[in-house]
């Protein structure tokens, strides 16, 4: 069996919303997915889909395809924000190209991770370092965890590739 990466994701803050603000978000929301279906389609095993209110969920073929879906993803709905889950690992797709008819550990990783992301716990304490949230890369500086990911990730087979990459966050509105 291949194994597949899961991304479920929600808006933060939706249910703050009143009724109208919150619909034309999910509009909005589920023009940013039909784009994404669109864009990424190659990279896409099972389309993204809204699952409940403002959830949505989808399947891609390879987990390096995870870092410019979230950004387009982040690009397309500002100025809402998200979080996301995402799951790496065996799914049943039992006869189905729709996540919502789908299972497995990728699922149950992604929305454990979104469980987490949703208690807001904070991975990189005040002083740079992993908290213990970060389970055995705790005590470690930023850069250490990612030397250490990365290994780990070369060691079970899923680091296609690494390479420098310049951030370039927007930010913004500012007022003056």
């Amino acid at each position: 069996m291949n194994s597949n990466t899961v991304i479920i994701s929600d808006i933060i803050g939706s249910r703050k919303l009143n009724d109208r603000e919150r619909h034309e978000w999910q509009l909005f929301l589920k023009s940013a997915i039909v784009q994404i279906n669109e864009k990424f389609s190659n990279y896409i095993e099972a389309s993204f889909m809204i699952t409940k209110g403002d959830e949505f969920q989808g399947v891609l073929k390879h987990i390096n395809s995870v870092h410019p879906i979230v950004m387009e993803f982040e690009r397309l709905i500002f100025p809402l924000t998200m979080r996301f889950g995402v799951g790496h690992g065996i799914i049943q797709k039992m006869g189905s190209k729709i996540p919502i008819e789908m299972d497995g550990q990728a699922f149950h990783l992604a929305q454990a991770a979104l469980n987490l992301a949703k208690k807001k716990k904070q991975v990189i304490g005040p002083d740079g370092r992993m908290t213990k949230i970060a389970g055995k890369y705790a005590g470690l500086t930023v850069k250490q965890a990612r030397e250490q990911i990365t290994e780990d990730m070369e060691k079970i087979g899923i680091l296609e590739k690494t390479e420098p990459y310049v951030h370039n966050i927007a930010c913004g509105p500012f007022l003056t």
